[in-house]
């Protein structure tokens, strides 16, 4: 092969890596930047996130704050002595949270839950909404 032709050759080669490394880097930026969810903006799975979301006065916070540290010591035992029975103990939980909120907070906490199981729910394989 005379260099003339070996020339072009390697031109279309270097066109082609270029387009495909452009390619690349579009895709990559359109998938982080367009098509993912924005997780980041949304609340954090924490119970400081559902308190300041609640926006509880003072005396409220406290008394739902005890009761999260009680309930997290429970579904810790539930989770060592019996898994299967971890979605009732979760239930219950809700239940002894919402009724431990003001009438006015219970609709936000509900929310909250909703909005957080929907987004995992949602991030699980073979699920729906995945």
């Amino acid at each position: 092969m005379s260099p003339h032709t070996d020339r072009p050759r390697w031109s279309t080669f270097a066109a082609a890596a270029l387009l495909l490394v452009a390619g690349l880097v579009l895709g990559v930026m359109a998938d982080r930047f367009l098509l993912l969810p924005r997780e980041a903006e949304a609340d954090p799975l924490t119970a400081e996130a559902m308190l300041s979301r609640l926006d509880l006065e003072a005396g409220q916070e406290t008394e739902v704050r005890a009761l999260l540290d009680s309930l997290h010591g429970e579904m810790m035992a539930v989770v060592q002595r019996n898994p299967d029975s971890l979605h009732a103990a979760a239930q219950e939980a809700h239940r002894r949270i919402e009724s431990a909120l003001p009438p006015d907070a219970r609709h936000e906490f509900r929310a909250w839950v909703h909005e957080h199981r929907s987004r995992l729910l949602g991030h699980m394989p073979g699920h729906p909404l995945h």
